[in-house]
């Protein structure tokens, strides 16, 4: 058989193959080309159109949910302003627009393209269904802002498999006269991975509940968990059960009014890799607040390479305080970090509480570490 014939044979069963993969799971691209809030008039019929003859990121994220497989959504640099009135429904119909399907959300740079929630609504709904019960999502190249008060996360809620690359998530949570704090996202037996982003002006960054966080080379800098409440700990991160690992991050000037003033952990597995705190706080009077950067309670931590400078603590721990778990520093520095209430105050630089009541085998290990100019009252 001759080299041309055994090409077009090859050929041949090429387009054969492509013509058996089914229409509806090749993935679909829309350019988004309008910034209206409209609905889809079709949802499933593979064409993004609202009643305008446009293609909304409303329509864009509904025509998606329709068709199985992933897609892609490509935002232009415009403010996308979610104006839709209406809650309980999850077909993005109103109010936020909910994931049912894996897709991609690109938009044209992060400080260029915006999507708000007009301070009526949450922006993104990643949710769990019977047909993709954990949808793979990612966003890039937008900043996310002006979210809901809403316990579910005032800009996302992630219930899937979530990433966010090159995103700022900026000033949304709750009314600063509440006594409760919301978080901007909430991530609930989920995966999130957050790369080369800033969670910023935040009442409360982010609470990770039975799920898988990850973070790199990103800015957690001036949120301001200020409501005094039990449950509300830690400005930018608040975590329980999770597995974490933060490498090449730095959190900066956070303030909490509970324990935790950058994040609190709990019942969580943590590795922290050239991380930066610096003047993060946990302040509150008079109650005793901990950790001036970090709080790990009956945590297993690791900490390699990373500084921790200026941070205070109305308590114990100006930078750290753990409780009942094991953790481990190496290749650090703890510099002027400060636990100031008066008489009471232990660990400058590092607090550890154990259990009187029950029996434990517990490890601190600590080498090639500086601690420097700490301070305790």
């Amino acid at each position: 058989m001759s080299i041309t014939c055994l090409l077009r044979c090859l050929i041949a069963s090429l387009v054969v193959c492509f013509c058996l993969i089914p229409t509806h799971l090749i993935a679909k691209e829309f350019q988004v080309n309008t910034t209206l809030d409209e609905i889809d008039l079709n949802p499933g019929d593979t064409f993004c159109r609202t009643a305008s003859d446009t293609c909304s990121l409303r329509a864009a994220v509904m025509e998606s949910n329709a068709l199985e497989g992933p897609d892609v959504i490509y935002l232009q640099a415009q403010t996308y302003n979610l104006t839709i009135d209406g809650t309980r429904e999850d077909a993005s119909l109103t109010g936020d627009l909910d994931i049912l399907d894996s897709i991609s959300i690109i938009g044209s740079g992060k400080t260029t393209t915006s999507i708000t929630g007009s301070s009526q609504f949450r922006i993104f709904s990643i949710l769990s269904n019977s047909i993709n019960s954990f949808p793979k999502t990612s966003i890039s190249n937008v900043t996310l802002t002006q979210g809901i008060q809403n316990e579910y996360g005032a800009v996302l809620f992630n219930n899937g498999n979530l990433s966010l690359d090159e995103v700022v998530i900026e000033n949304a949570g709750s009314d600063p006269d509440e006594a409760v704090n919301i978080p901007a996202i909430l991530n609930l037996n989920a995966i999130l991975q957050i790369t080369n982003s800033t969670i910023q002006n935040n009442d409360l960054g982010i609470y990770s509940e039975n799920a898988r966080l990850t973070i790199s080379n990103s800015i957690f800098e001036n949120n301001n968990n200020l409501a005094y409440n039990a449950n509300e700990k830690g400005a930018a991160l608040n975590v329980y059960n999770n597995f974490l690992h933060i490498e090449s991050t730095i959190f900066r000037n956070n303030i909490s009014k509970n324990s935790g003033g950058a994040f609190y952990a709990q019942l969580s597995g943590v590795t922290l890799d050239d991380v930066e705190f610096i003047n993060n706080q946990a302040l509150a009077t008079p109650a005793y607040t901990h950790g001036g950067a970090i709080v790990l309670y009956n945590c297993n931590a690791i900490i390699g390479n990373s500084t921790f400078t200026n941070n205070t603590a109305f308590g114990a721990g100006g930078a750290i305080f753990n409780v009942m778990g094991d953790l481990s520093i190496r290749n650090s520095n703890f510099t002027k970090n400060s636990a100031i209430f008066e008489n009471s105050s232990l660990g400058g630089a590092i607090g550890i509480q154990g259990n009187d009541e029950v029996e434990q085998n517990l490890t601190f290990f600590i080498e090639e570490t500086v601690i420097s100019e700490n301070f305790s009252s």
